[in-house]
């Protein structure tokens, strides 16, 4: 007998008798094609998402339903029928095909032009929803997490986790961070997610929620763009020991999601972690928290201690060295902060952590920077730019290139602080990073100042203005608010070189009430300052007066020694366009006991110069020559030529004056070489050129003189053109005595020498 066929064979043959398998390959094509245009369409067009996962499940929920309706129908000619059971010597009897295989045909063609069209278009569509939802430029914010279990002692942790996250997210180079100084303001706000997103310039942000559960860590967080569509979420839970890989996680995720491209070190740091000890962690994470808290001298010792005791417990926790390191140098104990910065140096080499070895580069350049070492501070950040460069770390690379550039300016080398500061603003902008946009502009602003491009000094100080104003009026941080003091205050001094005194008045005036309302005494008396020079050059001096002593009150009131020295200087300087030589001497005496008291040897400086010059006019030219020796030996010691070449001409005339005339040519000589190398202060360039046609009237070289009247002049009139109002031009070129010498001398050139 022959063998019987299995129950399988009879069950398979069955499928295929009822044309199963052919329905079911349809309904599989037809699913195919609809998942392609879900995938290919619904983010483009706008789509919401849930319409999209709704027909996915429907689709797949459907096949089941398919295979069974399949099994028990039929389409025929005569339409949808029962399918009849097989007899068991039931003929074959020939039925047409509706699903034919001519059907199948073209269902698996149309399914494969719809993929391979999917597959060729996509870089077209991801450049298309980049450009609607803005994920093209990928710029995040990482907004405050929340502390999902209500525990105000787990405030530290949940901050901790907030930073450690936009770290993370800050060293891939394809994605820009907001810093969370801008995010902080959105802690607990009700705030829709597309305001916040406009606010901070983002093309989408992430929240979520924190938790420490014993030793356990949880982060839950989500993915929002800045059209409120929620393109992503997740949970990670780890050991505390284990916090690195898992902020690697939630780093690698959210770059996949928003599609950056991660360079070949980016893949290679985020798959591998170390890991760390707990308590360690925990206390860096307490130690940390409570420095940026701090409100006393007590906060600042148990925030060090729980850092210490962090490093105590796992020595190789750099991030806590750095943090402590960061502490000593803010509270000016640079010493400490050196040691600590080099061993973190040392450590993150051994173990190639370049992030590490770029921030303890830049922190020692920083110090350096503060001291005054502005050589030492530029070798390393040098070598912290070129890792920046190479780790591809944008904000990182901006903010050496910024402080490369107030290396430069303090050294006086104008043309690379200006380049530094120009890539460095090239950078903030690329970044869409207005603060620190703001700050390079304000930089730049002080730079032009100071070389007299007014022009360019007050556009650089009325865009950094707005910059400072747009985010102090979404955040109501202090630090904007004081921000927008300073620049106007900067802008005022802009103001009062081109003339402008009414705009510097209330640039001034504005500064003052910022920092008044700040409780910024010592601010408020610079900008009182601002005010009384106004008042002086407008040929107000009872005005003048009145305000610079208010100042000096102010500064002595609060202890704040620079303040007070700049106010006794400009008494003194009105005093003698007064007449009244004895009170200036003791204004200027006064500034100079006080800054050799704080050990300031520039304002030092100043003052030995100012009452050279107070002794030079009185004719007590042995008495002068004293005080120009000794501020010139500061200008030397400071390698600061352009007051050295300004006290050395008042020196040079003052020789001739009292009857040294070669050692007098001899220091108008070095004035001439010294004038070609270097420009001085603009402040101090008619009363050098006025101090050499004096100096060449005394020893009769009329040819000499003339030259340099002739250049006196035209700086004076240079400034006085810069004045749109006739009353204020007139008191700059009639109320400063300098001024009036020099177009006296002008219009009797043949009286010189005679």
């Amino acid at each position: 007998m022959p063998e019987s066929p299995s129950r399988f064979a009879v069950f398979f043959a069955e499928l295929r008798r009822r044309r199963v398998f052919r329905v079911t390959a349809v309904y599989a094509g037809v699913a195919f094609v609809i998942f392609q245009i879900i995938d290919s369409t619904f983010v483009l067009f706008g789509i919401p998402d849930w319409v999209g996962r709704f027909l996915v499940i429907a689709l797949v929920l459907g096949l089941p339903l398919v295979i069974a309706l399949g099994w028990v129908f039929d389409i025929t000619e005569k339409g949808v029928v029962r399918t009849a059971a097989k007899g068991p010597k039931e003929a074959k009897v020939p039925r047409r095909l509706l699903i034919s295989n001519r059907v199948l045909i073209i269902v698996v063609i149309v399914a494969v032009g719809v993929a391979a069209w999917s597959w060729w278009s996509r870089p077209g569509r991801e450049a298309a929803v980049a450009a609607e939802t803005g994920l093209g430029r990928r710029s995040i914010a990482v907004l405050p997490l929340d502390n999902i279990g209500g525990d105000p002692e787990q405030e530290y942790f949940v901050e901790g986790m907030h930073d450690a996250l936009i770290s993370a997210l800050s060293n891939i180079n394809a994605v820009t961070v907001i810093s969370r100084r801008s995010t902080l303001q959105y802690k607990d706000s009700e705030k829709t997610m597309p305001t916040i997103a406009s606010e901070l310039g983002v093309d989408a942000m992430v929240e979520g929620s924190a938790l420490l559960l014993g030793e356990r860590v949880r982060i839950t967080t989500q993915l929002i763009d800045n059209q409120d569509r929620h393109l992503w979420s997740n949970t990670y839970e780890r050991n505390l020991e284990d916090v690195f890989a898992l902020y690697n996680d939630v780093t690698l995720a959210i770059a996949q999601e928003i599609q950056a491209k991660l360079t070949t070190e980016e893949e290679t740091r985020l798959a591998s972690a170390p890991k760390v000890n707990p308590d360690a962690y925990e206390s860096y994470l307490r130690g940390k928290y409570l420095w940026g808290k701090r409100q006393n001298q007590q906060d600042i010792v148990i925030a060090r201690s729980l850092l210490e005791m962090a490093i105590e417990l796992d020595n190789n926790l750099l991030s806590a060295k750095l943090q402590l390191g960061q502490s000593y140098r803010e509270t000016g104990d640079y010493s400490d902060a050196m040691k600590i910065f080099h061993e973190c140096l040392e450590e993150s080499r051994a173990i190639g952590d370049r992030i590490s070895e770029a921030m303890s580069l830049s922190s020692i350049g920083d110090i350096h920077l503060s001291s005054g070492h502005y050589e030492e501070a530029l070798v390393y950040y040098e070598q912290s730019l070129e890792l920046a460069r190479n780790l591809g770390a944008k904000l990182t690379e901006q903010s050496i290139l910024r402080n490369m550039g107030s290396a430069y300016y303090s050294k006086d080398e104008i043309e690379p602080a200006l380049m530094y500061y120009k890539e460095s603003l090239e950078i903030a902008l690329e970044l869409e990073n207005r603060r620190a946009e703001g700050e390079t502009l304000y930089d730049l602003g002080s730079v032009y100042l100071e070389t007299g491009d007014y022009d360019g000094a007050m556009d650089s100080y009325s865009k950094s203005l707005r910059i400072f104003y747009e985010l102090g009026d979404k955040s109501q941080e202090s630090y904007y608010r004081r921000a927008e003091g300073e620049t106007l205050h900067n802008l005022g001094s802009a103001y009062v070189e081109t003339g402008d005194y009414d705009r510097a008045m209330d640039s001034y005036s504005q500064s003052i009430r910022i920092f008044h309302e700040l409780g910024e005494k010592s601010q408020e008396s610079y900008s009182g300052i601002g005010i009384g020079i106004v008042y002086a050059r407008m040929g107000n001096y009872d005005a003048a007066l009145a305000r610079l002593t208010e100042s000096l009150e102010m500064a002595r009131e609060i202890s704040d020694k620079r303040s007070e020295i700049y106010s006794l200087i400009n008494i003194g300087a009105i005093h003698i366009q007064l007449g009244q030589d004895d009170k200036a001497l003791e204004y200027y005496q006064e500034a100079l006991e006080i800054a050799q008291s704080i050990g300031d040897t520039y304002l030092e400086g100043i003052s030995w110069t100012k009452l050279g010059e107070l002794m030079a006019r009185r004719g007590e030219y042995a008495q002068s020559s004293q005080y120009f020796n000794s501020g010139c030996n500061i200008w030397r010691d400071l390698d600061d030529l352009s007051h050295h070449v300004w006290t050395l001409s008042w020196w040079a005339l003052s020789e001739i004056r009292a009857g040294n005339i070669e050692e007098g040519s001899r220091k108008a000589g070095q004035v001439e070489t010294m004038l070609a190398e270097i420009l001085p202060y603009e402040e101090y360039v008619i009363t050098v050129d006025w101090n050499l046609s004096q100096t060449y009237v005394e020893l009769g070289d009329t040819a000499k003189a003339k030259i340099y009247v002739q250049k006196a002049y035209t700086e004076v009139m240079s400034r006085a053109e810069r004045f749109t109002d006739q009353k204020d031009r007139n008191a700059f070129l009639n109320n400063i005595i300098e001024n009036r010498n020099v177009i006296s001398a002008y219009q009797r050139f043949d009286e010189l020498g005679g």
